[in-house]
Formats: structure tokens, C-alpha cells, sequence
């Protein structure tokens, strides 16, 4: 019992002290989803290069058996693409009217916004009943039924690793290692190739601690 205290703390203390980590990274560097979607390429090559950092960090972590990534939801071998793609739709434009992310609302609720307030305690409720509620409902009867089902090819998870390995017949290991280092490399020569990102290490550095911080999240 006293052991998987000690552990409950570590995971409740170690995320709080990333959450500081990440909220003051985030507000210095103006680091925003919907600010990198709406044109701003700068903003755009932060959350590219944040990407880029923890999905070698995470794959790195999978490598040495540190985390187990086909037990997270995101990789379930069933992918209910309709509903990925509704609820991206409407996250966007939910997003777009809120006037920011829900990590630009966190930000500014930090800072005294009331109006974030507002769109946080919504956007919680209105996540939960997506997940439990009326919501919930409705894409567990008409949006999740209408997937792909990866597991009758073989497939385990619904990574590029695992389709690598299975087209390829490559081990499952070496497969995720030339995945994440294509897609890792590809991002970093996109995101470095601009002199103007390069000229601004707050950008550069943020994304980075960002891609780091998620990479300190999987593990804890």
C-alpha cells in the first residue's frame, strides 16, 4: 500500500511541477494551437518542432520498453475515423469562436480572464458528456460504429510503426525507429529551414521544452 502511495504522489506531484513547467513556457512563448493553424508561421513551426521532440522522445521512451504506447487510447487498433473527424471539425470551430485553444484559455484564465473561465467549465461539461453523457450517446451509437478495424489486417495499433512492420515485415522495434526518425527528421528540416525561426530562440526553445514536457508526461 505504501508503495503505490509513494507512486499516486510521484504522479500527482510530478504533474503538477510539468503543468508549471508548461504554463509558463507556453505564455512566454505564445505558444497556441489555434494561433499556429491560423497563418502565423512562426507559431506553426513552434507546434511542428514541439511535435517533432515528443514523438522522438515518446518513441524513444517505446523503444526501451519504458512505456507501453498500445495501451493508450490513441492508438487503439480501431480508428472511428467519422468521429475523429467531426470532432476535429467542431474543436476548431469551438476553438475559433472561444478565441484560442484550451491551453490559451488556461493561460488567460491564469491571468484573471473570467470570460476563459467560462469557456473552460463548458468546454469541460461538454467533454464529459461527449465521453459519458447525452453526448456520448450519440457518437457511441452513430459516429464510432463507422471505423476501420485494423486488427483483421493483423495490425495491433493503429501506428505507422505497426503498419510499417506488418507491410514490411519488419520487427516491430525497427519499425518504430524508422518511422519516428522519416517523420522526426522531415519536421525538423521544415520547421529549421526558415532564418527567421532559427533568429528566434524563444520559439525554437519553447517548442522544444514543449516536446520534452510531453515526452516527461508519457513517462510519468
Amino acid at each position: 500500500m505504501s508503495e503505490s502511495a509513494d507512486l499516486a504522489a510521484w504522479v500527482v506531484w510530478g504533474g503538477f511541477g510539468l503543468s508549471l513547467v508548461l504554463g509558463f513556457v507556453a505564455a512566454k512563448s505564445n505558444f497556441c494551437t489555434m494561433g499556429a493553424i491560423s497563418g502565423h508561421w512562426g507559431r506553426m513551426r513552434m507546434w511542428l518542432l514541439a511535435i517533432a521532440v515528443a514523438m522522438a522522445g515518446t518513441s524513444l521512451l517505446s523503444y526501451l520498453d519504458l512505456v507501453d504506447l498500445t495501451k493508450s487510447v490513441y492508438q487503439r487498433p480501431v480508428l472511428p475515423w467519422l468521429s475523429l473527424l467531426l470532432g476535429g471539425t467542431l474543436f476548431g470551430i469551438g476553438m475559433t469562436i472561444a478565441g484560442g485553444c484550451a491551453n490559451k484559455n488556461l493561460l488567460r484564465l491564469g491571468g484573471g480572464s473570467v470570460r476563459s473561465l467560462v469557456v473552460l467549465v463548458f468546454l469541460a461539461i461538454s467533454a464529459y458528456m461527449t465521453l459519458k453523457g447525452l453526448f456520448g450517446q450519440l457518437r457511441s451509437s452513430y459516429l464510432d460504429p463507422v471505423a476501420i478495424d485494423l486488427s483483421g489486417m493483423g495490425m495491433q495499433s493503429q501506428s505507422l510503426a505497426d503498419l510499417l512492420a506488418r507491410l514490411a515485415g519488419m520487427p516491430a522495434k525497427s519499425a518504430l525507429l524508422a518511422t519516428a526518425g522519416v517523420v522526426v527528421a522531415g519536421l525538423l528540416v521544415f520547421v529549421f529551414k526558415d532564418a527567421r525561426f532559427r533568429a528566434s530562440p524563444e520559439q525554437w526553445i519553447g517548442g522544444t521544452i514543449i516536446g520534452l514536457l510531453v515526452t516527461a508526461g508519457w513517462y510519468l
